[in-house]
């Protein structure tokens, strides 16, 4: 009888000292593939990575005094803004999302009717729209699982504007926006 015991604990050692070298393993393997992602507002480059946000007025998009716009319009007559996410010469490609941080957004803009464009001018794949109706607090998403490849440069062109509906939008005319535009970016393993 002691002989078997015995013989099933060497197994069972055995069995609890592959399982700690297969965990440690797959933790290891996890924590060394996993790479901290950066905010970068415009004017900053990331530490540990080379990819600058690039925009005029130090990356804030104040809009007040807006009139209503029709479809016809938006090109002529939104609000515009271009900037560009610049890499340099990284050893993998990057992963971003592009947001609005120190938003403030008066009340009766947070409507359907306050729309926005994100316009990538050199990958028509990356552009997103939408509108203001949910926007709250201090950031909002804009586009994010962006990735840029190293030494390139995505040009973005961003329309905001308020949308002619046909009906009584008085209210929308007395609102105020500002935001500051910001990314997000890690780099990718190939």
């Amino acid at each position: 009888m002691k002989k078997i015991d015995k013989t099933n604990f060497y197994k069972l050692w055995i069995a609890i000292v592959i399982c700690t070298c297969i965990f440690t393993g797959l933790s290891f393997a996890y924590f060394s593939a996993t790479i901290p992602t950066n905010t970068i507002v415009a004017g900053e480059k990331a530490s540990d990575m080379d990819i600058s946000l690039i925009t005029p007025e130090e990356g804030y998009i104040n809009v007040t005094g807006m009139q209503l716009i029709y479809d016809h319009e938006i090109e002529e007559k939104a609000a515009k803004s271009t900037f560009k996410v610049v890499t340099g010469n990284n050893d993998y490609a990057i992963n971003y999302s592009i947001s609005f941080v120190e938003l403030v957004i008066s009340e009766n803009l947070q409507s359907t009717d306050f729309k926005w464009n994100l316009i990538c001018l050199n990958d028509p794949s990356k552009n997103r729209q939408g509108t203001f109706a949910y926007a709250s607090g201090n950031t909002f998403l804009l586009n994010e699982g962006l990735v840029i490849a190293p030494d390139s440069a995505d040009e973005y062109e961003l329309l905001i504007w308020l949308q002619e509906s046909g009906v009584n939008q008085l209210e929308l005319l007395n609102g105020s926006f500002r935001g500051k535009l910001s990314i997000t970016a890690g780099m990718t393993v190939r």
